[in-house]
């Protein structure tokens, strides 16, 4: 009887939850102005496109979501792509200046490149709140080797002249993505950035859609438990496992047993990653996938980067070295964040917007995007409040109940089939987040 009680309740609860994540407006928006280009990067997922996910979203879609933009705290005019390639980029600031008031926060990223003086300050005039240039280094050559394509001195230039012309009245900062390649420059950076007028600095690690690219992580996806549990396992290789299978055949088919650490080194690590509720990716651990001299080396460099942004008197975000399985969270789903892309399809997220290669714990995978339905025909209050949107939201509100985290499971490093895409995972969910970078906090979009 009880148990049907408890059935009872739970379906209730469930229930309710849906109901209020049914009611009201997004708090932020994501607007995805552009998701074509004029630069490169070599670290853009856009290299793992099809032609058919470019394009410039015309005014007449943006004007559909103004019911939202009432109703928003702050809205983010960036996606996959330079929102300044949009050719009505300064009327859907206007637009949306008009539609939030006065206290709106609008806010637009930019490779620098099209900034000109006469589009900068019409951007100002027309409402903009806060401007950030993607700028990775201050080395000419080391950022034209990121932003492959720039003209570093003419987006320097119009950076410049955006902090002299507009910086005390607009918030003016920089987004930086942390790799090996700019590491070491970080603290350095700060302070020339700061020298130039500079108030934010935003960063984020890398995310990897190749291989090639992932050789630039500075960061495991091995969480902190599981680094802490394996410890004594990092960069042991195969003979771990090859000692381990003598003790057991031994024991098996012999009767006598082989004495051996390596097995008492794994028991040890599994009995702590029991405790700790996490799995262990024994092939990551063994592989020296976990470079502990390296992220040494990062959290040294934050350090140093937080003291130095500290004497500049710059506001500066970091990503964490490591992090807690059972404590990642979706950034879009705390902040109440939709993501509208280019042609006014809605998507939970940025990462959901375009079908993409990602490449995580050791495998490729191809991600698919994901939407729960289109401005052009519904309202986003409507799409927002939607049952299969509001289930979606209350699903990943409790991410580490509710999702696996596939860096902990050998299973992913093996390549088990589920993560050959993001459209099912073990618990069941479709689509799945069991590998999202972004819900870990060591990838962040400035939303």
């Amino acid at each position: 009887m009880w148990v049907v009680v408890l059935l009872i309740y739970v379906g209730f609860v469930f229930v309710v939850l849906v109901v209020l994540l049914s009611d009201g407006f997004p708090s932020a928006l994501q607007v995805e102005v552009s998701s074509v280009c004029n630069l490169d990067c070599f670290m853009c997922q856009r290299h793992s496109w099809g032609p058919s996910e470019e394009g410039l979203m015309p005014l007449s879609i943006f004007r559909r979501i103004e019911d939202s933009l009432r109703e928003a705290e702050r809205v983010a005019l960036y996606g996959v792509g330079e929102p300044l390639m949009n050719p009505d980029i300064v009327e859907i600031v206007a637009f949306a200046r008009r539609a939030m008031g006065e206290s709106g926060e609008i806010l637009l990223t930019t490779n620098g490149t099209l900034l000109t003086p006469k589009l900068a300050g019409r951007l100002v005039e027309a409402g903009l709140t806060s401007l950030y240039m993607s700028l990775d280094s201050l080395n000419e050559e080391k950022l034209k080797g990121i932003r492959r394509g720039i003209d570093y001195v003419s987006a320097l230039e119009n950076f410049k002249f955006f902090l002299k012309n507009f910086g005390s009245d607009v918030e003016a900062g920089v987004e930086y993505v942390i790799m090996k390649e700019n590491l070491s420059e970080l603290p350095m950076f700060i302070v020339d950035a700061a020298e130039m007028g500079v108030s934010h600095i935003f960063t984020s690690h890398i995310v990897p859609f190749s291989e090639e690219v992932a050789k630039q992580a500075v960061y495991t996806t091995i969480s902190e438990e599981a680094i802490e549990a394996g410890k004594e396992l990092i960069g042991r290789g195969w003979q771990v496992i090859v000692e381990a299978s003598r003790f057991f055949v031994s024991l098996g088919y012999v009767g006598s047993v082989v004495e051996s650490r390596m097995v008492e080194l794994l028991s040890e690590a599994w009995r702590k990653a029991e405790a700790a509720g996490v799995e262990l990716n024994v092939p990551q651990l063994l592989g020296g996938e976990v470079d502990l001299n390296l992220l040494d080396e990062v959290r040294e460099t934050f350090r140093r980067a937080e003291r130095v942004a500290g004497e500049y008197g710059v506001e500066l975000t970091l990503p964490p070295v490591t992090f807690k399985a059972n404590a990642r969270s979706c950034p879009y789903a705390e902040k109440e964040v939709a993501t509208v892309r280019w042609d006014g399809m809605v998507s939970p997220c940025q990462e959901y917007l375009h079908d993409h290669s990602l490449y995580v714990n050791k495998h490729s995978k191809r991600f698919k995007a994901h939407f729960f339905g289109d401005v052009k025909e519904r309202s986003l209050k409507e799409i927002w409040r939607s049952r299969d949107y509001a289930e979606f939201r209350e699903k990943i509100g409790t991410l580490p109940k509710t999702v696996p985290w596939c860096g902990n499971c050998p299973y992913s490093t093996l390549k088990c089939w589920f993560v050959d895409s993001n459209q099912v995972d073990c618990y069941g969910n479709s689509p799945s987040c069991s590998e999202c970078i972004y819900s870990t906090g060591m990838a962040k979009c400035n939303i």
